[in-house]
């Protein structure tokens, strides 16, 4: 059965990328918690999804142009309900500090350079949680440089959203399949319709794991447990854990 990924935490009900969010999220049965890092002005490791302040916050202007004592001064959950005004952004380290091996981790890296890439791995590796981390970003040519650096870490790939018109899905498969294979990627990440049992089977069969992104309907949490990928990512954790729930009681194995 597939490994329940809290998408920011418990976004559907919790401010994304805070400390709140990742909790409530454990709280309620999630596997890994989900986040974006981000690198401010004076070095520190930010959680954050969006480049730009301003959409989950009261701040304006880039995460990375700003310090962390000013992106920490801001208010990171009035915007989702007055209830949650006064939460602030997390650091990475914070995150490790309050969960360390008791969950696993999915690192979206929103940094560009090297530097960044050794800052996040060096964190991890002192807090001795390399074989917790699941490295992803949208830069095809950052991951590839996570593998070189270290080829032991799992990194996942992220293929398209959207499939055009006049691509048929085995073209698409194809080329998701080639593109991890060239990078020596670990995990494919794709939406569920893309996904088909014949897919599964080849993705597995290269000794990869396939991970159905942003399953936030009933049909497409229903869809992702029956096509038996490794993991999903939601907003929605305990509807996802009510599915595979009733999902496990038709099986003749007991979830891990």
């Amino acid at each position: 059965m597939p490994r329940i990924i809290a998408h920011r935490g418990y976004s559907e009900r919790f401010p994304e990328n805070t400390l709140l969010a990742f909790r409530e999220a454990l709280a309620h049965g999630a596997d890994c918690l989900e986040m974006d890092v981000h690198v401010t002005a004076d070095g520190k490791l930010m959680l954050h999804h969006y480049y730009k302040l301003g959409e989950t916050d009261d701040g304006d202007g880039l995460i990375f142009l700003h310090d962390s004592a000013y992106l920490r001064s801001l208010d990171a959950g009035g915007w989702k309900s007055a209830r949650f005004r006064g939460e602030r952004m997390s650091f990475l380290e914070e995150v490790f500090t309050a969960f360390g091996h008791d969950t696993e981790y999915e690192l979206d890296l929103k940094g560009f350079d090297e530097d960044f890439l050794r800052q996040v791995l060096d964190l991890v590796r002192v807090r001795d949680l390399l074989s917790s981390v699941e490295i992803t970003s949208p830069l095809l040519l950052l991951l590839q440089r996570v593998k070189a650096l270290d080829p032991s870490i799992r990194v996942g790939m992220f293929s398209t959203t959207v499939i055009a018109d006049w691509m048929p899905l085995e073209l698409q498969q194809k080329k998701i399949l080639a593109t991890a294979g060239l990078g020596n990627f670990d995990v494919i990440h794709c939406p569920v319709d893309i996904i088909t049992p014949e897919f599964v089977s080849r993705v597995h069969s290269e000794g990869r794991m396939l991970h159905a992104s942003d399953c936030n309907t009933h049909a497409e949490l229903e869809a992702a447990f029956a096509l038996g990928v490794d993991q999903l990512s939601t907003d929605r954790v305990a509807l996802a854990v009510e599915i595979r729930r009733d999902a496990e009681g038709v099986l003749d194995f007991p979830l891990p």
